[in-house]
């Protein structure tokens, strides 16, 4: 919150266009909590011209509590006639990503931790594949999230704008 509050905001990786080789990091919250990653939001209000006025993380999508903002924008979308200040307040609604503590392995430091940022559909995949590897006899254990043991995932971007598409797949060793 400290860092938030003077700008030194932690900045989150997406993948590149390509092939991008990740290993996911087990939960910050330690071996008592197999939860690796969090859902978060963020409201991009704008105007009518479409212009970036402001940016705030919705509370609704990041931690389950009742947003101001949510239903600011719901009142003002039903309140308003006109339709160009509609659809700024419609596109103002927090959008959904999913967050979690990953290696990099061939970005710039392939050893520092990174935020890996993903759309909910993507991560649908990775989840896929943390289910396959699931430890049938420890169900706070799974590989696809062990550190030194682990199996990397490989997420490749292809297409740019609406047209992006991801694959998710487990790397071989």
């Amino acid at each position: 919150a400290i860092a938030a509050a003077s700008g030194r905001r932690e900045k989150t990786v997406k993948p590149k266009s390509g092939k991008n080789r990740f290993r996911l990091l087990p939960s910050w919250r330690g071996a008592e909590d197999p939860q690796f990653y969090h859902e978060f939001g963020q409201h991009f209000i704008k105007d009518a011209k479409k212009d970036l006025k402001a940016v705030y993380v919705c509370v609704q999508k990041t931690f389950e509590k009742p947003c101001a903002i949510c239903d600011a924008l719901a009142s003002g979308i039903s309140a308003i006639a006109d339709d160009d200040i509609k659809n700024a307040l419609a596109d103002s609604k927090a959008g959904s990503r999913i967050l979690m503590n990953a290696l990099h392995l061939d970005g710039d430091d392939p050893k520092t931790p990174v935020i890996l940022e993903l759309s909910p559909t993507t991560f649908d995949k990775v989840i896929d594949i943390v289910i396959e590897n699931a430890d049938e006899d420890d169900e706070n254990y799974n590989i696809t999230t062990d550190v030194k043991n682990g199996v990397d995932i490989v997420v490749n971007r292809t297409g740019t704008g609406l047209n992006t598409e991801y694959s998710v797949q487990p790397a071989l060793k």
